[in-house]
This record gives structure tokens, sequence and C-alpha cells, in this order.
């Protein structure tokens, strides 16, 4: 709660009164929220839940909600579903022994079956509507509504009527012994129920009574712990009923009593310790003191986000880890988490939220200064001093950029632009202090002042400033140059920050260097960053100085945080060691010994001894994570101040814990091809839900497969951290971080456990996570019986092949032995027939010795024809030695042409760096491609007017209101990628010169012509290969299609995308696939007029959005019989695989297309290029 300075003027009994409503409504809670905007059905919150898994459930006056801490599930009434809720509008929750969830709405009763997920009516209540449940001792669920009380006995799950209340309209049920309950009923007042005699006893509000029941429309009943029944009701407050004593205590709304409740309506209660939690509507939450019987409010303010999002609250409840949920009407929920904000905001007032100094006096009184002057707190109060044109005593300028308590117990102010003040304390004024050459000379650098220090005496006070360093002579009390002073000529502008060491030396932080000055030989020494010198400092420019206890000094930097080691050596921490930002802009040890930083990304602990950093953020409760340079202070008490650009922070390092709980871990999603699982069917994988899943059977059909999970943690859930591992194929943990999805692709068949662990927003593990078995079954190919079946088959088939070769031989032998009897004799016979034949052989013989001669001349005769042939052969030969060696150049010429192809080819690395994942796929038909992918990136200059670049920088980090009369004309630099498919006419050696030419012309179009815009780039294309080929053929038909991108990043996670196509369209990814239309003019082919190309734009979301390009050749792909792959399956597939990595995405399209085309000819040159953008 915020304390404001009260004037002399008010009467002290005014104060005493305004002290006691700050009291009364003092809010030292701070809330988060969750409304409509984080998914909740609707903002009416009406009942809450935790149940023993861990969700929580919201029941709305439209849906029930059930939250894992990322996302709600909603549950509505579907009129088609006979089974489900039977009405929207959610009266109460209750979780039974059994784990089961229970609805009450206002068309009947409901339970929750977590194993389908689904909602099972309690047709035995009929559809009047259900206003209380209760839980009693033995397991028995009361339910009481508009058609009376039943009760559900644990043990028959039967359903009794409780006749004694037929027809009454039940509002609200409480158990306070094994005997007695207590049942409040519309309009009639609160009933005793003794349940072993059935015995009922009536309280009604008695106007006469004071001690009466308070009103007779009861909303809720609770039981404490001291044994008081507490009634709250609709129209008379709060009634306690001290059941021992008999006796009521009645608390009403009271406009003259802000220790009172706010309103008389009040809907639930809720304990939390020793107090108990009232939601009040139309008064917010109140929480009543027992030991001193008062009410302390929690109200919405206007002013503050973090207050409590409405004043009509309905619901309040306590989960496991102590948070209090708040629903409210038309507001949402409201949580209040003692281990969210780690970090206070200080209860001072102050006029402005961009803090530059914080300090704490010797007197115990807290200085802030802000960019609208310097602010006095002190015994609650907060005196503002602002610079007045008027009055010479008031401070010298609003913007305070260092207030400082000297050694002699003087409080200094610098400002910015108009030097040092003094204040004076017996008269609350301002003695100002500034350097007169300075501002004769319009030099308005050294009166803007940044930093203090005592000088070794103790007695002068050292004023840092952008012109250097400024001493004030205590003999003449003016201000003179320090480096004058010490006689030492030496550059130490933009000065920082001044501290002296134990030593009596003094540390001096600059943007030219740090400056360290011996007390003893009052020399300045300067310690600047040396290039490749990793011991020197990471950079010139140095913000703050600290010794720690033990005398350590630390300095901190724009690139990290540095210790000094020895002289002029350092030791370098930076983001890489744990740090969340390099800018380091202030120190602060504790009592432990950790070092407190701060930069311009957050907070970080450091542990020196263990090396270790911690970081916190917005999220735990920072203003802001942008802290101001040397804005940290820490007080006598230990506590620590923060100052940020969003007002200031107190801590103390002791109150900074740990979220202690162990989330559990649940699987929530199964899903197959990214398509979730339906839960249930006869053919389904999962037979419950995957919550409820042990086990798992899929086939290899099954061959992308996705897992998401859940911690339910809710104290800042985005911090959950996650890992798993599918053991059986995974050998380590992966440590995904925020992620909760896990994906594997084609497993070989075998049976594999998954197991998910998670830690909480601090970092603690819940090591034992859980797991699910998974099953892959093999193809029927691979299974046991077909392979058992296959080797039965072979061997019965060997076997049966060897008794056939046997009884074959057995039958040849028998042959054989008939045929050698047979030819004996016809061998003795021939043998006869021989010896005539010799005889008439002899005569023959002679006869051919006659012959013989005549051979011989013909003989002679055909060798001198084969001479000739030998001459004919030769030549032969020399000619097809000729024709193999212009064939060899011919192929040569072909492979050089596809080394020239290749090498205009953008190169792997400049896609690396282009895009954060990419893939390409370029299979040409022959050597050389008509298809070729094309890409190039444009820098540009973008002018801009800036300050000078330190002057910027410094106003940036010290001063955002500041200007500075010096102007440079600076630029940034802007880059702009060009992307592009292009396919050709043909393919070959001739569609390979189109795509050489294509590519010089492209490059020529944007690179000297500087046109950006894909439309105009593909008209210029066209209309220069045109000429080029009108003017050398006249009948020139060839041409080009092409998909032409210009990706430009724009800030905020932003990608402008502009595209061009002529005949091949583009296809991009951004939560869901969609296609762009190119037009339907190829490039270079000919028209009656100028084609002008169209250009479409688009927005999309940086790291989380991809391009997809492609030829013709993919689509025109044919499988064994002739069928072509069509552009409708290649987009089916890309639905399916469009949320895998790409290089996954590569593996699965090629092997779709290896599978369609096999056993079938390449019919053209394929390209395919997908980028992540």
């Amino acid at each position: 709660m915020k304390l404001f300075y009260i004037g002399r003027r008010f009467l002290p009994s005014f104060i005493l009164c305004l002290l006691t409503i700050v009291a009364a409504y003092a809010q030292n809670e701070r809330f988060w929220h969750l409304s409509v905007e984080q998914g909740l059905s609707n903002s009416n919150v009406t009942a809450i839940l935790q149940d023993s898994d861990g969700f929580m459930w919201f029941g709305t006056a439209d849906g029930l909600n059930k939250y894992n801490g990322y996302e709600m599930k909603v549950y509505r009434k579907n009129v088609k579903d006979t089974l489900g809720l039977m009405s929207n509008y959610i009266n109460i929750l209750l979780e039974d022994k059994n784990r089961n969830v229970w609805v009450g709405t206002n068309g009947g009763l409901a339970k929750y079956n977590k194993l389908f997920d689904k909602f099972e009516r309690v047709v035995a209540l009929g559809t009047g509507g259900v206003a209380a449940l209760h839980l009693d001792d033995k397991g028995n669920l009361w339910a009481g509504g508009w058609g009376g009380l039943k009760m559900l006995d644990a043990n028959s799950q039967q359903w009794h009527t409780i006749k004694e209340f037929e027809n009454k309209s039940i509002t609200a049920l409480q158990q306070s012994s094994p005997n007695d309950f207590w049942i409040g009923v519309s309009r009639q007042g609160l009933f005793h129920f003794h349940l072993p005699t059935k015995k009922i006893t009536q309280f009604l509000h008695d106007p006469k009574n004071l001690n009466s029941l308070t009103d007779n429309n009861v909303n809720r009943l609770f039981y404490d712990q001291k044994g008081n029944l507490w009634i709250s009701t609709a129209y008379g407050g709060i009634s306690r009923y001290q059941i021992q004593n008999k006796q009521f205590t009645n608390f009403k709304s009271n406009a003259d009593d802000p220790q009172a409740i706010r309103s008389n309506t009040v809907r639930a209660i809720c304990q939390d310790g020793k107090d108990i939690l009232f939601a009040v509507e139309n008064g917010g939450m109140s929480r009543y003191n027992p030991s001193n019987e008062t009410f302390t409010h929690y109200l919405h303010e206007d002013k503050n986000p973090r207050s409590i999002a409405g004043n009509s609250v309905w619901a309040i409840y306590k989960d496991r880890q102590e948070r209090i949920w708040v629903g409210m009407y038309s507001k949402g929920i409201s949580i209040i988490d003692k281990y969210k904000d780690k970090f206070d905001q200080a209860a001072i007032d102050l006029p402005n939220q961009i803090i530059n100094s914080v300090i704490e006096d010797s007197q115990g009184r807290i200085w802030v200064g802000t960019e609208e002057g310097v602010t006095l707190h002190e015994s609650g109060k907060s005196i503002f001093y602002k610079h007045d044109e008027k009055n010479e005593k008031s401070i010298s300028a609003n913007p305070v950029m260092r207030v400082f308590e000297d050694a002699q117990k003087r409080i200094w102010a610098g400002t910015w632009q108009k030097g040092a003040n003094l204040y004076e304390e017996e008269k609350g004024t301002f003695k100002r202090y500034m350097d007169k050459e300075a501002e004769i000379s319009g030099i308005v650098n050294k009166n803007c002042v940044f930093a203090f220090g005592n000088y070794i005496d103790n007695e002068q006070v050292l004023f840092g400033n952008y012109g250097g360093i400024n001493i004030l002579n205590k003999e003449t009390d003016k201000l003179e140059n320090f480096t004058q002073y010490i006689k030492q000529e030496i550059n130490m502008d933009y000065v920082h920050d001044i501290k002296s060491d134990s030593k009596g030396n003094i540390w001096i932080a600059s943007l030219n260097g740090l400056f360290f000055f011996d007390a003893l030989q009052k020399k300045l020494t300067l310690y600047r960053n040396i290039p490749n010198d990793s011991t020197s400092l990471a950079s010139h420019a140095t913000y703050t100085v600290y010794e720690d206890s033990k005398n350590r000094i630390w300095v901190g930097a724009r690139e990290g945080l540095h210790l000094v080691v020895s002289q002029g050596k350092f030791k370098r921490y930076t983001t890489e060691h744990g740090l969340p930002n390099n800018e380091v802009n202030g120190i602060m040890e504790d009592s432990k010994g950790n070092l407190w930083i701060t930069t311009n990304q957050g907070l970080s602990v450091f542990n020196p001894e263990k090396q270790v950093f911690r970081n916190y953020f917005e999220s735990d409760g920072l203003l802001s994570k942008q802290l101001r340079i040397n804005a940290i202070f820490k007080n006598k008490k230990g506590e620590i101040f923060l100052g940020t650009i969003n007002g200031l922070n107190i801590f103390h390092p002791d109150s900074v814990r740990d979220n202690p709980y162990l989330p559990p871990v649940l699987l929530t999603d199964f899903k197959i091809f990214n398509q979730s699982v339906k839960i249930g069917d006869y053919d389904s994988l999962l037979k419950q839900h995957i919550s409820q899943t042990k086990e798992i059977v899929l086939t290899h059909q099954h061959s992308v497969f996705s897992i998401d999970f859940v911690a339910l943690n809710f104290t800042q859930s985005e911090k959950n951290q996650y890992a798993y591992k599918l053991e059986g194929f995974d050998r380590d943990w992966n440590y995904v971080g925020s992620q909760r999805s896990a994906t594997y692709t084609n497993l070989d068949a075998g049976t594999y456990t998954f197991k998910v662990k998670a830690s909480n927003n601090d970092g603690l593990w819940n090591e034992e996570g859980i797991s699910l078995k998974i099953k892959i079954l093999p193809p029927w190919w691979a299974t046991w019986w077909f392979r058992t079946l296959a080797i039965s088959t072979i061997l019965l088939t060997a076997y049966s092949l060897y008794k056939t070769r046997t009884n074959f031989l057995k039958n040849q032998n028998l042959k054989l032995e008939r045929q050698v009897i047979e030819r004996t004799y016809e061998i003795e016979k021939k043998n006869k027939e021989l010896e005539i034949a010799n005889v008439q052989i002899q005569t023959k013989n002679e006869e051919l010795a006659t012959s013989a001669e005549e051979l011989r001349q013909n003989m002679e005769e055909l060798e001198a024809s084969q001479e000739l042939l030998k001459e004919q052969k030769q030549t032969i030969e020399h000619a097809f030695k000729l024709l193999q060696q212009q064939n060899t150049k011919v192929s040569d010429s072909i492979r050089y042409a596809q080394r020239i192809q290749q090498a205009i080819l953008p190169h792997e690395d400049a896609l690396q760096n282009a895009f954060s994942d990419h893939f390409v796929i370029y299979k040409p038909k022959d050597v050389v491609s008509g298809d070729f992918y094309w890409y190039f990136e444009v820098q540009y200059e973008e002018s801009k007017n800036l300050e000078s670049g330190i002057k910027e920088e410094l106003i940036n980090q010290n001063h955002a209101s500041a200007t500075i009369q010096l102007s440079n004309n600076s630029t940034i630099l802007k880059s702009k990628k060009f992307l592009a498919v292009v396919d050709c006419t043909g393919h070959g050696v001739p569609g390979a010169m189109m795509s050489m030419m294509g590519n010089s012309i492209l490059k020529e179009i944007i690179e000297t012509k500087h046109i950006y815009e894909p439309a105009t780039i593909l008209t210029e294309l066209n209309k220069r290969i045109l000429d080029a080929f009108t003017k050398r053929s006249q009948g020139f038909e060839d041409g080009m299609d092409i998909g032409l991108c210009c990706i430009e990043n724009i800030g905020n996670e932003q990608v402008l995308v502009k595209y061009s196509g002529a005949k091949r369209p583009l296809y991009y990814f951004d939560g869901q696939l969609q296609k762009v239309s190119a037009d339907k003019h190829s490039i270079g082919k000919k028209h009656e007029q100028e084609f002008i190309y169209k250009q479409h734009e688009f927005t999309l979301h940086e790291n989380q959005s991809a391009l997809y390009l492609t030829t013709d050749g993919w689509a025109d792909s044919i499988n064994a019989e002739r069928i072509r792959y069509g552009s409708n399956r290649l987009v089916e597939l890309l639905k399916q695989v469009a949320y895998l990595p790409l290089q996954a995405q590569k593996e699965v399209l090629l092997k779709d297309l290896e599978d369609y085309s096999t056993n079938a000819e390449q019919r053209d040159d394929i390209l395919f290029v997908g980028v992540k953008i």
C-alpha cells in the first residue's frame, strides 16, 4: 500500500483516522491474473477446485475449465451428447476419496471420467440445479439443490433421498461431527440435522434479536479449526455460530467502520492458516483475523495492475501450495502466490517511477533520485524536492542522477546538466555547485553529475561528470578540475562511479576506462581493453566499482563482470558464465558473501566461491528487468533497494526463497503424424486417456508419433524445465528447456520406455517423473511366426529336393547298367564293321594325297587375301580410337559444365547463416540440370538522425528525458534476403545453359539495378530473356518457371515475406499450411503486350514459420504404372510433416518420393527447397 506525505495543516486526529483506514485496506499481497485472454471460457468465475492430480478446475457461467498452468481445456454442454454436462453454468465442484471430480450445475450433477476425459450425468438427481456438495467422514457424497437433498452411499454406490428435506432448495452443506450435519436452505435459514435421531433444528433471522442468524438466505457454510460454524448469506453479511455455546455473532457492513466487511452479500469462505477469507460481492476479498476480530480488505486499484482484478468476488480456494485463487464476477481469476514474487515494491510514494539513485543515510532516512526530483522518505512520509525557477534554494534541476552521503554526513544530489546540490539540513533547502567555466563555455557535460566520492582526506568531495572529475576545494568552497589538482593530465570523460577501497585508494569507473588513484603516490593509472588480451577489461566502458568483505575489487562494465586479479589483470564473467546480460550496472554484497548484480536484462546473484549465477526477472517480482546504473543500495537491516525504470524494489536476500514444490508430471496428449489420437474407439490406439495409460502398442505404420506432457507447477509455469528420453533408443536424457513435447520417427520394432521428468520454476527437479511403455510391432514379414514359417518351408523344400534327387540317382544307376550291356554288344559289332571300314580308308588315303596338293595351292592364295584383311582391320581400329577420344572430350565438357552449374548454386554455409533451418532436395535427371535454386542477400543502409553514439547510450542508460544539442547523421544496416527456385525449359545441357543465364540476369537485376520487389524483378527478367533470344532466334520458344521470395525482418519477432511467381506456387507454414498461387505466364514466353507479374505480401512469425518452393519435377514423377505423383499428394504430406524439424521433413519427403517412384524412370529434374525463417 502506498504511503503519502500529509501536510502540517491537517489535524492529528485526521491523521490517526487515515492511518486506521490504511491499516484496514493495506494490501501487501500482489496478485497475478487469469482471464479470457488466457483461455478462460467466461470471466464470471463461480467455483474453484484443485484435483488430486494437481490440475486446477474453474467453474464459470459458461463452461468448466481444466488448467495445467499453460492453457485451459474447456468443457461445455453438447446438445448432441446426452451423457455429458447438462448445463454450462457451474455452481460447485468437489473431489471424492476415489479421485472423482463432481460438478454441480444449473441442469444437474455430473461426474468426470478421467479414463475417457468425459463427463457422466447423474440421472438419479434429475435435471434440477445442484448448488451444494459435501463429502462426509465416511466417504458418502451429499448433493443438495433445487429438488432437495440426496446422499450417495460410498459402499453400495446407491443414491438415497433425504426425505426430511424433500422439495427444499438446498444452498449449503457442512458436517461438524460424525452425527451432526448443517444445511442451508434458500429463504428458510439454517438447519441442524442430527443423523442418528433424524432430529431437525431450524435457525431463522429474528429482527428483534441481534444475536440470531443474520439472514435467512444462506450461501455457504464453513466449519473452522476452532469448532465454529461460519454462515455467509445473501443479504445479511456473515454469522459465526459457536456450536458449543450455541451463540451467534454477526458481521455486517458499516460505512463508518473501515474494518467491517464492505458488503452484506458474502458468497464463499476459505481458511488460510488461522485467518478466514471471505468472498464479498462488491466488497473484494476480506481476511478475518480471529486474534483481534478485524477484517483486512483486498480491493481493486485502478492504478495498480497487481491489485485484485475486481471487487465482486464469488469464489475463493486455497491449493496445496497455499496459493489463494480468487474467482470474480466479470474479472476472471486473481491469484496470491507467495513463491512468485521474490521482490517487493518499496512502500514509498514517488513522483516518478524512473529510479536513478537510492540510499539510506546515517539517520535511517531514504533518499531516492528520480527524473522528477529527489524524494526524502522518513517515518512513513514522503517529501518531494523539485526544481523551482523562482527559488534559488530549490534543487537545480529535476532529473537527479545520483544521491550521496559524504564522510561528513552531508547529503548531495547530482543532476543532469545543472551540477551538484548540497542539502541544507536546518532549512530543508539546497546549495548549488556548478562548473562555472563549463557553463559559460556551453560545455554542459561537466555539469551532468553522475557520481560522488570522498577524497583521501575525507574532507573534500569528488564530483564525477561527463567531463571528468571536479573536486570541491575545502578552503575556497569552489570546484576545481581534479586532474589539474593532482597535476596529472589525463582524459577521464564520462565518469559513472567513484569508490574508495579499504586501503584509501580511489577507483573511478568511466566510459573511457577504469582509473586507479594511488593514495600514496597521488597518481592515476588507466586500465582499458587490450585487443586479444583476455586478462584485460573486455571493453573500455565501465559503470560501477565494488569492494567486497574479502577486499576483492569487482568492476561492472559494458561487457560483463570483472574481478581485479592483480595490477591491470582481470578475470571476466559474461553471459557465457550465467549472467542474464553483459551490461553490469551495479554490485552489492549480502551478509552471506553473495554478490547481487544489476543488469539491463534482470538481476543476478553470484556466489564467488562456487562460481554460480542465479538470475531473476520481472516474473519474479522485479518491477522491470532494466535496472538503472548504480541504483542499488543495502541498508543497515541488510535489505537491498533496486532502482528500475518502473519503480523501486526492496528485498532482504534471506527472504528470497526457492519454490520447494516437486511438480507432478503427467502426459497430456498422444499424436500420430501430429494428429491427436481419439480415445476409446474400437480401433483406437488409446483405450483410455494418455494420462491414465501405462502401455501403448504401435505398428510399423505409426512411423511418426509425438507425446505431450506437463508439470503441474503454477508458479511461473513458463520457467518449468523438462527432460525426456526413450529407453531403448536414447542413451541420455534430452534436456529441452520449456518444450513440452517429444517426437520420434521410424523406430525399429521393439519395446521402449518413454520417461519424462520436470523441474519447477526454481529448478527443483521431480526426478521420478512419469513413464509410458511403448511397444512397436514389426511388419508381418518380420514377425517371429512368419520367419518360423519361412524357415520351415525352406527346410521342407530342401528335404523334398534331397529325396527326389536320391530316387532319381538310383533309377539312373539301373538305367546305366542296362545301357552298358547294350553298348558292349554294339561295340563288338562295331569293331567288326571298323575292320571292313579300315580297308576302305586306305583306299581313300591314296585319293586324298592327290587332293592335298591341290589344297596347298589354294592355301597360298588364301594367305595373300589375309594380308589385305589385316590392313583393313588396322584402318577400322584407328577410326574407332578417334571416336573414343571425341566421346571422352564431350563427356569431360559435360562434367565441367556440371561443376560450373554446381558453383553457381548457393553454398551450404550461406543458407545455414541466412536461415535457422533449411533443406534442399536436388536431383538432376541428367549430369547437368535445367533446375536451379538461387539465394542472394542485399544489405542496405537506412538513414537515422541520432545523437552522438556515446551520448545516445548515456541518455538511454541514465536519462530517459534528456536531450543533447549535438546531432550527427547516422545509419543502420538492414538486409533483404532473396530466395528463388527456377525450372528452365528442358533438362540436360540446354536446360543448364538456360539456368546459368537466368542466374546471371537475376543477380544483375538486383545487384546492379537495385530492384528489390519480386514482381518487378520477374517482369524485368522476362523482358531480358525475351530481348536476348529474340535478337538471336525468331523461333525461340524456351523459357523458365520461377518462384521468388524477398524476406525481411521487420522487428517484434515478425518477418515480412514478398512473393511473385511464374507458374511455380509458394507454400508456407505458420500454424497451418497455406498456398500462394503464381501467375500462369512463364518467363520468356511471348505475349501480345508486356506481362506484369503480381506480388503477394504477408507477415509471418520469426523462427516459427517455414517457406517451401519446388519445381514441377516432383509432382510429375511417376510410379511403375506411370501415374503422376501429383501436387495434392505433396500438399497432404507437407501438412503432416510441417511440425517436424526441416531435416526430419526432408527424410520423410525423400522416402515417400523414392517409395512412390520405385521401378520407374526419372522423367524430369527434381528440386525442392524448404527454409525456416
